[in-house]
């Protein structure tokens, strides 16, 4: 099964979580869970397109979050959970997947922020999507 591309995992998403952030974020839950499933063909092909509806699941989702941009949020984050998924089935138990979470999160973060705050500094939005973004292509390398 093209996990990325299956109506089961959207399924998945939509009861996931009360709150649009969680229903993003619980895709790499999701993920996991099902790598870890016994007698599961692990298989993400590398050619192989995450399906547009995932993509659409997860602007919709990020739009509710109040991402300044939801269709790139949400295209980044599905990058990063196919990555991550395939590390983990290349280098089990390597955390990959937990990692690419906490990656994302931040990106939400940045999207959803107006300014953060730190003591006698205030970075923008920007700023902090584009040091979250980042991050993420360190991971991905």
């Amino acid at each position: 099964m093209d996990i990325f591309n299956s109506q089961w995992l959207l399924n998945m998403l939509a009861k996931s979580s009360k709150t649009p952030q969680g229903r993003i974020l619980s895709l790499f839950d999701i993920l996991a869970d099902w790598i870890q499933a016994p007698n599961m063909q692990l298989d993400i092909k590398n050619n192989s397109i995450p399906s547009q509806q995932l993509i659409a699941f997860c602007t919709a989702q990020a739009k509710a979050c109040g991402a300044e941009n939801p269709a790139m949020l949400a295209e980044h984050i599905v990058l990063i959970a196919r990555n991550a998924a395939q590390q983990e089935i290349n280098q089990p138990g390597c955390n990959s997947l937990a990692h690419a979470k906490k990656a994302a999160n931040a990106l939400i973060l940045a999207q959803t922020q107006k300014e953060w705050f730190f003591p006698d500094i205030t970075i923008s939005k920007h700023a902090v999507y584009t040091i979250a973004a980042s991050v993420f292509v360190l991971i991905g390398a």
